[in-house]
């Protein structure tokens, strides 16, 4: 048989008996290789659990670059520090790391934590801090339900740390607040079952907790970007939540300072329910466009709040005080102090019980600057002689002073039916409305749902600084952009090709 017949045989051989296998033939070096580092990756976990059991109080444990895989517990007061790429990895089971009550004066950092449980049952989370006076600095958390959880402890900074969830994870339980969310904000929130079982838990946990500070974090994709039940004396300062359900959750809490913040593109931003007082200051909220949330800061039965020079630019709705001053008679109403309230499609939504006092904030050029469920007496619009900014003013400063010699008038009730038929919103801006609502302002009742007799001219407020994250160019755009460009180039070269000679003697 020549050389030609023998393979056309083998052929017919190999297509009718299927493939040749070789018996006893070795392991895929591919699979023996991944063993090897699993194996490796498990002997490094156990032997840094019995570090972290063997060690004494005031011991430094140096964390090497590699991967260690276990839950780990932290039983005394230690440091616990990672040099390079360490990666704590709970394999998809449990908390990866625990700082257990014993452990009171802890230093972590430096580590990276993935891979707890699924959840949400027994809400397993990257890091679960019990013990008091407990310092987590520069710890990078993701692939975890749950990501830091301080639970019933006190004194504890939880300072500049990235936690990052499933961008395509599911919230149970939640659909009431994700529905429609995902076209105008970008989240892409879905149920566990078209997320392949992935859920999104909170960012950062603090529950029963006393003096704790939140500080210079980064969350990505969470549920809750900052959730609070129960904390008392929390300060929440210069952190950056994006992409999560709300960036601030708080219930019940006490004594919550919350600045300098950076809240762009949740659902809503800061969701502030019972409890109080509260303090925010100098927080940027942006983007919170989901139709069934999208409020950039809600106040509810929480007593005692003191809103202060905010930007919140680009909601759905800008503030929503939903009976906010109202817990307890001796509190005060809240009070809302050179806030800038601009480009959202509802500046202010009032419900009929709240108190409040508004004074040099701006409104700018929000589709409906106020509206409400009814007549709202317990509100003011001028405090000490100074009035709030209306784009919409439409009055004059014959003395110079910055203060309109007309007061500013809005009647509110043209603004409710859209807010009740928000399939109308599209006409908000045009002439018609704008014609009805000039008319509704001039014979406006008694009680008009704002009277602001001391209105500002001119903003006294902060701006809005340039955005950290500015929205993408969409890819139509950028094709057409790359078209025009190419069009010109080719536009060009004909006109150079066909440009007649010139010669010099």
């Amino acid at each position: 048989m020549n050389r030609a017949a023998a393979l056309t045989a083998l052929t017919a051989m190999t297509l009718t008996f299927g493939p040749l296998s070789v018996v006893g033939a070795p392991a895929s070096p591919v699979s023996a290789a991944s063993s090897s580092r699993a194996s490796a990756t498990n002997a490094a976990g156990r032997g840094l659990a019995a570090r972290l059991a063997r060690a004494a109080a005031g011991d430094t444990i140096v964390v090497a670059a590699g991967r260690y895989r276990g839950n780990f517990v932290v039983g005394t007061a230690i440091t616990l520090r990672g040099e390079g790429a360490a990666v704590l990895d709970g394999g998809g089971v449990g908390t990866v790391l625990t700082i257990a009550k014993g452990a009171t004066g802890t230093t972590v950092r430096g580590l990276r934590l993935i891979g707890s449980g699924p959840g949400p049952l027994e809400t397993p989370s990257g890091l679960r801090i019990e013990a008091d006076d407990v310092t987590v600095r520069d710890i990078d958390v993701a692939e975890t339900y749950m990501g830091i959880q301080v639970m019933g402890a006190r004194g504890v900074r939880v300072v500049g740390n990235t936690i990052e969830g499933y961008a395509d994870g599911g919230i149970e339980g939640e659909m009431h607040a994700t529905e429609g969310a995902a076209d105008l904000t970008g989240i892409a929130h879905a149920n566990s079952a078209s997320s392949g079982g992935k859920l999104r838990g909170d960012a950062i946990t603090l529950w029963n907790t006393t003096d704790t500070s939140v500080e210079s974090n980064i969350v990505r994709d969470a549920r809750d970007g900052i959730y609070l039940s129960f904390a008392q004396n929390a300060a929440i300062h210069d952190n950056d939540v994006s992409d999560s359900r709300y960036a601030i959750h708080g219930m019940y809490a006490v004594d919550l300072h919350v600045d300098h913040n950076y809240f762009d593109g949740n659902l809503a931003g800061a969701i502030l329910m019972y409890g109080g007082p509260f303090e925010l200051r100098a927080n940027t909220i942006l983007h919170s466009r989901s139709p069934s949330t999208g409020i950039g800061l809600v106040l509810k039965d929480g007593a005692g709040a003191t809103i202060v020079e905010n930007v919140i630019v680009a909601n759905r709705v800008g503030i929503k005080l939903d009976n906010g001053g109202a817990t307890s008679s001796d509190s005060g109403p809240a009070t809302l102090r050179a806030n800038t309230i601009g480009l959202n499609q509802v500046g202010i939504e009032i419900m009929q019980a709240s108190r409040a006092s508004f004074t040099r904030n701006s409104f700018v050029e929000n589709t409906m600057q106020v509206i409400t469920d009814g007549e709202v007496p317990n509100i003011e619009w001028t405090v000490a002689g100074f009035g709030n900014y209306w784009s919409s003013y439409k009055g004059y400063d014959r003395a110079g002073d910055g203060i309109g010699d007309v007061a500013f008038v809005e009647g509110g009730s043209i603004e409710r039916t859209l807010a009740r038929s928000p399939v109308m919103m599209a006409l908000a801006s045009g002439p018609a409305f704008r014609l009805l609502q000039a008319v509704e302002d001039r014979w406006a009742p008694e009680r008009p749902v704002v009277l602001d007799e001391r209105p500002l001219i001119e903003m006294q407020s902060p701006a809005l600084e340039r955005e950290r994250r500015p929205e993408p160019v969409g890819p139509a755009f950028g094709i057409a952009g790359g078209a025009i460009a190419a069009l010109a180039w080719l536009l060009l070269r004909q006109a150079r090709s066909s440009r007649p000679e010139v010669r010099h003697a």
